[in-house]
């Protein structure tokens, strides 16, 4: 079975991107900014996804907005705006029957070292509160931003105990800040609950969304770590076409 891989395609370059990702018969993660999930219905992006479903129906995820995302938030107004726009990400992510729906993680350990435990308690607040409304086709996956080490994004999904909640690894993240532990230790905290990979290279230095070969990072190193569970994820590629084109072939080609 051909394994499903995704590329990031961003809703508000679509024009750009569209013939590419139709032509080559891509499956897609949508990415889309705040302000295009506002009204998203009327705004032109329904018809946008429509036109995606038209033209070959992709296998699809869904990419949240990040920008100041706050679930934890010690400000409740915050916390109640993006709870709304949680939802409307699960409305949306209905509408394209997406497998799954990418939340980056807050964790930033030079911010909140010493309140590691009010981030764990809010945050499993936040999703608690959340997950009743997920829709049925899809599952949320929290990403790995600036987390050194796993243990507290870990403790976020061991604690919610929800079949449809897990990890979208990022290797690029892990290289330029999260490489406080081996890949195999990292993945040991997250027992069947790795349910996306997101692909791209860097130097190790800063997030550069390279294509896979072009920067230095080992992933050779993680088509062994991931071996126990390869056959479980969706390889999303983040990166433009041309980079995605290369990337792709990576994939197909090297891992199993």
């Amino acid at each position: 079975m051909q394994k499903p891989i995704h590329c990031n395609f961003k809703i508000e370059r679509f024009e750009e991107y569209f013939d590419f990702y139709r032509e080559n018969r891509l499956g897609l993660e949508i990415s889309l900014s705040g302000p295009t999930l506002d009204n998203w219905e009327s705004n032109g992006t329904l018809e946008k996804l429509q036109k995606i479903k038209d033209a070959w129906n992709p296998s699809m995820s869904l990419h949240s907005p990040f920008f100041d995302f706050k679930p934890d938030s010690v400000d409740s107004a915050i916390r109640n705006l993006w709870f709304e726009r949680t939802l409307e990400c699960f409305r949306l992510a209905e509408f394209i029957n997406a497998k799954t729906i990418v939340f980056h993680s807050t964790y930033n350990d030079l911010q909140m070292r010493t309140a590691r435990r009010p981030w764990v308690e809010r945050t499993l607040e936040f999703w608690r509160e959340a997950l009743p409304q997920l829709p049925e086709c899809s599952k949320i996956v929290l990403e790995n931003i600036y987390e050194r080490t796993p243990e507290l994004l870990a403790e976020v999904i061991a604690e919610l105990n929800h079949p449809r909640v897990g990890h979208c690894f990022d290797f690029g993240h892990y290289a330029a800040w999260g490489n406080g532990c081996s890949l195999k230790d990292w993945f040991a905290y997250f027992p069947g609950k790795v349910f996306e990979l997101h692909l791209h290279d860097n130097h190790g230095d800063e997030d550069s969304h390279m294509a896979i070969g072009e920067g230095s990072l080992n992933f050779k190193g993680l088509i062994d770590a991931i071996a126990p569970f390869r056959d479980e994820v969706i390889y999303t590629i983040e990166g433009t076409p041309r980079n995605d084109a290369i990337s792709y072939e990576y994939i197909r080609k090297n891992f199993p």
